[in-house]
């Protein structure tokens, strides 16, 4: 791997690569990919040419890794940590994000990675640019995704016929998403939308109780049509959150 990293480094125009996903998160499974970030200043995107041209010569095709290679322009980042020092964020839909996406991820991005190399210390600084997460960012988005997951509900009490079924379903993922993105930001942390963020929110020490079970229990009612159920359970853990919301100082919040 040292030898893919320094190939991928020399890259011209590269300042910076970095270990993302699953792996990044130490949370990754003997078969997880390496997804390997490279970071640039601007400019236009690096050629995928010169990417592959780099694997070949740290002999990565016939190595054992499984790679896959993203890259990040660090003058979105700075961007996007000056808007959130001034607690302001962007949040659109998007293919891979059918909840939505928040302009937060790029700092998430940096924030979570494992570096791997870097020139001129030029991740560190950035992280310590946008750690920790700023206090009225926090409260934006608790208050923002709060009312998201309140409106969620709401049209979820509204179905009542079986051929919405599938409707209820989509109404449940994107609750759990609200709630996800409260719950880091209550914790203090960026928001991971991707789905390794899904399996790391249950770590944090604030949050619903028995929080994964619940969801997976809300799932299985939906499937078997026990509507009174599920919109009773995400009643209970919308007021759970409402109450933690309430313990965390109003200072930070």
């Amino acid at each position: 791997m040292q030898k893919i990293i320094e190939s991928l480094s020399a890259i011209s125009g590269v300042v910076a690569v970095g270990l993302g996903g699953s792996r990044g998160l130490q949370i990754a499974g003997a078969n997880s990919d390496y997804d390997l970030v490279l970071f640039r200043h601007g400019g236009e995107p690096l050629a995928s040419v010169a990417i592959s041209e780099a694997l070949v010569v740290a002999n990565a095709s016939t190595s054992a890794y499984k790679i896959e290679v993203f890259q990040k322009d660090l003058n979105l980042v700075v961007e996007e940590i000056d808007l959130a020092k001034k607690g302001k964020f962007h949040w659109a839909t998007r293919q891979l994000f059918p909840h939505g996406d928040l302009s937060t991820n790029q700092i998430s991005h940096i924030v979570y990675l494992e570096v791997l190399a870097e020139k001129q210390s030029v991740l560190t600084n950035l992280r310590a640019l946008a750690l920790p997460l700023p206090e009225l960012l926090m409260q934006n988005l608790v208050d923002f995704f709060l009312k998201q997951a309140v409106i969620t509900l709401t049209h979820a009490s509204k179905i009542n016929k079986t051929i919405d079924f599938q409707y209820l379903i989509a109404l449940i993922s994107a609750f759990i998403f609200y709630v996800n993105i409260v719950t880091f930001a209550l914790n203090g942390k960026y928001p991971i939308i991707e789905k390794g963020g899904a399996r790391l929110i249950f770590s944090l020490p604030l949050g619903i109780q028995y929080y994964e079970q619940r969801i997976a229990v809300l799932f299985q009612v939906a499937c078997h049509r026990n509507y009174a159920f599920a919109l009773s359970e995400m009643n209970a853990m919308l007021q759970e959150l409402k109450a933690l919301v309430k313990q965390v100082p109003q200072s930070t919040i």
